[in-house]
């Protein structure tokens, strides 16, 4: 029975601290992290996105790691390299392209361990077969801190083509989300 008791504890320590709840866990001497402190002028963000699709005519990769400055108090200004790749299903086809571009992101609100950020991104793409494109991303975030000065999260957003008249939009993206702050 005291065992089972042991373990209570620390499913209820583990529950409170997974729900941004530190209380349980600073009653412990754990230290607090404070999200606010990250987020100020003169701190720099290395950053990076991740994510996997697959649906029934394709499927597609792409990483995207990249560096910003806060400027300004919650306003980052940023450049990040992309590179991505697709296969067309039951096809031969398949694409690679590498990109390079600015960013702007503004984390909107805090919590404790929690940030939320809007991020406006433009990325010129090269394709292999030498075709390239420029396009703007839109995406809204969250990030829940790991450790002070550490952060995984989650953005979703859209893309959309910057080529030609006629804008092209594409269906919603998730992205997987890390960021580390100096």
């Amino acid at each position: 029975m005291k065992n089972f008791a042991k373990l209570i504890t620390c499913f209820m320590i583990l529950i409170s601290g997974l729900s941004g709840e530190a209380t349980e866990v600073t009653s412990l001497n754990a230290p607090t992290i404070k999200s606010e402190k990250m987020i100020k002028k003169g701190n720099i963000e290395l950053d990076g996105g991740f994510s996997f699709n697959s649906n029934k005519l394709v499927e597609s990769f792409s990483f995207s790691p990249a560096v910003g400055l806060f400027f300004i108090d919650r306003f980052v200004l940023g450049s990040q390299f992309l590179i991505t790749g697709s296969k067309k299903k039951n096809t031969d086809y398949y694409s690679q392209s590498v990109g390079f571009g600015p960013y702007i992101k503004y984390y909107f609100f805090e919590t404790e361990s929690w940030v939320f950020n809007f991020n406006q991104q433009f990325i010129f793409k090269t394709a292999l077969d030498n075709s390239s494109s420029k396009n703007g991303l839109t995406y809204l975030g969250a990030k829940y801190f790991i450790a002070p000065d550490v952060a995984f999260g989650i953005d979703a957003g859209t893309e959309y083509s910057m080529d030609s008249s006629n804008l092209q939009v594409s269906n919603l993206k998730i992205l997987g989300k890390y960021s580390i702050y100096y």
